[in-house]
């Protein structure tokens, strides 16, 4: 089918940023865990921080898991489109109009933008 090869280059670039864009929304939610663990440790030693430190924990930890959920779900169209390239790849199976366009709305304008001007 000739739509496949069109979308082809163009799928590929997206898996390649939703992959990116998943271990980046991981490694904020690891880095505010960090600073949650790193906080309470300081609250410990430092009396000053000590009022301070319940607000920041709250903070950190809402940061942590806004950017995990935002994480997972960036990761479930991820694998849905990398199952869709290795079926197509493996078994030579095509890729249906509907189900690029499903993968495309389900990825962020600014990737849309950026595959449209490398396309």
């Amino acid at each position: 089918m000739l739509d496949n090869i069109e979308y082809r280059h163009t799928l590929r670039a997206l898996d390649r940023a939703l992959r990116k864009s998943v271990e980046r929304w991981l490694l904020f939610s690891i880095a505010a865990q960090l600073a949650v663990f790193l906080v309470g440790l300081l609250a410990i030693f430092l009396s000053i921080l000590s009022q301070v430190a319940p607000f920041l924990l709250a903070t950190f930890t809402i940061v942590s898991e806004a950017c995990r959920l935002r994480s997972n779900s960036i990761r479930g169209t991820w694998e849905s489109l990398h199952r869709e390239l290795d079926a197509h790849d493996s078994l030579d199976w095509s890729i249906s109009r509907v189900e690029i366009s499903d993968l495309l709305t389900a990825s962020s304008r600014k990737q849309r933008n950026q595959l449209a001007v490398r396309a």
